[in-house]
């Protein structure tokens, strides 16, 4: 299972880099906010949500066309 994306995260995308920059307000994961779809992740987790978005895990895309490359090292998030 991908890791759990979080704030701080990083990302590729065609032209660089980046990290997520915005999460949740009262989902923390790995004392971190969470990340979702609209804190940079265009597509997340099909089956777990943070506030009723779906959860954003290394490997998803980003709003702007790239992939997140890191997670939580301790947290799993699958579907």
């Amino acid at each position: 299972m991908p890791l759990a994306a979080r704030v701080s995260d990083t990302y590729v995308f065609p032209n660089g880099s980046g990290v997520i920059a915005s999460g949740s307000s009262n989902v923390l994961i790995g004392k971190m906010p969470a990340a979702a779809v609209g804190d940079s992740i265009a597509q997340g987790s099909g089956t777990v949500f943070i506030n009723k978005k779906p959860a954003g895990r290394m490997g998803d895309s980003t709003l702007n066309g790239g992939k997140v490359t890191s997670g939580c090292g301790s947290v799993s998030i699958g579907g």
